[in-house]
């Protein structure tokens, strides 16, 4: 039985063998507290770590949030499209949301400078995670390169960047995926998308 493999073509395994190596509890645990979501109908999102905890502090009152990031490496596409329907998802379900923007990776093994990944990020990822519906004014959004303990007073977005990316929600509004179309579904070849959740997408190193 081949281990999962997130950059080839191989079959993929035992599902629930991999789920018990890794401590993922099935989402059906969870479904009946969680927004209607066509990834849980469909199975794409089948399941979780610790994703109860969450909800009850939810369920309480209590604060909750979610991290995902983006890793610039080239233009938007559909596994990344899958990331921000998760993200959303949390945001309306009222999780205070945190987005990294990892450019010092990028800088490292792209080889791109600092700044084409950080106009990479704003281009190709802010602006159609704003036409997807992403409310970036309630996003706490930093890069990598500026990142550390202070990182809401040094690396917010200014206010320009957040102009560029509503501009971008008027301009992509039709459809703003453009390029590749891997999914991130069970089973098929993953390439290179985002950190994802705490929920587990097949395929995925995170």
């Amino acid at each position: 039985m081949p281990d999962i493999d997130p950059w080839g073509d191989v079959e993929i395994g035992n599902y629930k063998q991999k789920m018990e190596k890794f401590g993922i509890d099935p989402i059906e645990e969870v479904e009946d507290r969680l927004p209607d979501h066509r990834f849980i109908r469909r199975n794409i999102v089948f399941g979780h770590r610790d994703l109860d905890t969450l909800l009850d502090a939810r369920d309480e009152g209590e604060e909750f949030a979610m991290m995902t990031g983006i890793m610039p490496s080239g233009i938007f596409h559909f596994g990344h499209k899958c990331v921000v329907d998760q993200i959303k998802m949390y945001q309306q379900m009222g999780a205070q949301v945190t987005i990294a923007a990892a450019d010092i990776e990028a800088y490292n093994t792209r080889d791109m400078s600092l700044e084409e990944a950080r106009e990479l990020v704003i281009e190709e990822y802010l602006k159609n995670y704003a036409a997807l519906g992403i409310d970036l004014e309630n996003v706490d959004f930093y890069f990598q390169s500026k990142a550390g303990n202070d990182h809401l007073m040094r690396s917010k977005p200014g206010r320009g960047d957040l102009r560029k990316c509503r501009a971008g929600k008027d301009r992509f509004r039709t459809y703003p995926v453009r390029g590749h179309t891997q999914a991130a579904v069970r089973g098929e070849r993953r390439e290179e998308t985002d950190s994802s959740t705490r929920w587990i997408r097949p395929g995925s190193s995170h």
